[in-house]
């Protein structure tokens, strides 16, 4: 009997998750929210289910820098910053939102955190690829460097051009389309109060009714601007192009530059 409480003894002790565990497993490492959750403040149970109610933010900005890591009242606290990724030069680079994150998560019956740990976060971005929207799986594909760097994202250029520029594949004969509506793309409220610059590039279809479709990310920015540039050019209506007085069917590849400063 004696024998078999302390074996039982050993197994908790094994199990249980220290403070300086989780300090080691956690803290100034840059890990990812599998769920895409934008609120500030963030509940889990003990399996990693979340609890409070919070919306979702796209999978460029759900990157999270546990500085703070604390055991407090039967639950683990983890405070610090959340961070964005951005695409450049073919990496992903790493861009601190300056926005505060907490995530708590209740304790199990064994003490041990790590099957809600496992649950809540990715501690690499390359598990996160799969969760990436449709028009971003195919450049991820072709080999997009998905470890981010250290490096930070590229000064913003005061001089930049128009936002937004047009390369049509033109075969002879044909009137290129003529943009009649465009629509401004949004910015993430988790984009405010940060420096950044970025260009993402759209290839679409206009189709015979100068409609888009077909739209894909053909060079991406990260920190959400690819989908807040694809929102804005569903909107847009062209006149379409024409050939021997007919419309016809034309791929169009759209730049949107995002710039603050």
């Amino acid at each position: 009997m004696a024998l078999l409480g302390a074996s039982l003894l050993s197994a908790s002790l094994q199990a249980q998750s220290t403070e300086a565990d989780l300090k080691a497993r956690l803290a100034d490492r840059l890990v990812y929210l599998r769920g895409c959750w934008d609120s500030g403040k963030l509940h889990f149970d003990s399996s990693g289910k979340l609890l409070s109610k919070s919306s979702q933010v796209s999978t460029t900005l759900c990157g999270f820098d546990p500085k703070k890591v604390q055991l407090e009242n039967n639950k683990l606290v983890l405070r610090g910053s959340r961070v964005g990724l951005a695409f450049v030069d073919n990496q992903l680079k790493p861009v601190n939102l300056d926005k505060s994150l907490q995530v708590e998560i209740d304790a199990s019956s064994s003490g041990d955190y790590s099957p809600a740990l496992d649950s809540i976060f990715a501690y690499h971005f390359a598990d996160m690829v799969p969760l990436l929207p449709a028009y971003l799986q195919g450049y991820a594909q072709k080999g997009a460097q998905t470890t981010p760097s250290t490096q930070s994202v590229a000064p913003v250029d005061p001089n930049a051009e128009h936002p937004v520029k047009f390369n049509v594949k033109n075969p002879s004969g044909i009137t290129p389309p003529v943009l009649i509506k465009s629509a401004e793309p949004e910015f993430s409220g988790l984009l405010r109060g940060i420096q950044y610059n970025g260009t993402v590039v759209v290839r679409l279809w206009i189709e015979r009714d100068g409609t888009p479709s077909h739209l894909s990310i053909e060079r991406p920015a990260g920190l959400g601007l690819d989908e807040n540039a694809l929102a804005a050019i569903q909107q847009y209506r062209f006149k379409p192009a024409m050939q021997n007085g007919k419309p016809v069917l034309v791929e169009l590849k759209v730049e949107v530059n995002f710039q603050r400063y």
